[in-house]
């Protein structure tokens, strides 16, 4: 995650519980695209829950229910353009975790990304120098 500046816990500063929320159910949505969830992908996304400050997956899934998906995309697209790169380098470890990516899973990460305010372009460019500096 070196492309983006700054601690993880920088950049979560002022990041709504709501966004934390739509953060992991944007991870799990796009990880899910393929097939169910295995058991990299469960470890990983417990690591993220930890790491945002969601309590539960229940929690993050209840948060998706009382919003559903366009408030949910209404709540990403609301932070700050570091943010967005932070949440983009999250879906990518969690789209790697399992092997490389699949048509499936990168065509639903740029389209969401795109509706979120990220266009495609930044996404490769971020992953491109993600995977430059590991």
């Amino acid at each position: 995650m070196k492309p983006v500046e700054g601690t993880i816990a920088e950049l979560l500063v002022g990041v709504t519980g709501n966004q934390k929320s739509a953060i992991i159910n944007l991870v799990l949505g796009v990880a899910s695209c393929d097939a169910p969830a295995n058991e990299a992908e469960l470890d990983l996304l417990q690591t993220y829950l930890d790491i945002l400050g969601v309590p539960t997956l229940r929690q993050a899934l209840a948060q998706l229910d009382a919003t559903d998906t366009p408030g949910m995309l209404k709540e990403l697209a609301l932070l700050s353009n570091k943010q967005k790169e932070l949440v983009v380098l999250l879906v990518n470890n969690m789209i790697c975790v399992d092997g490389p990516a699949n048509e499936s899973e990168f065509t639903l990460a740029t389209y969401l990304f795109d509706l979120i305010g990220l266009p495609v372009e930044n996404y490769v460019t971020l992953v491109e120098q993600a995977n430059r500096q590991t």
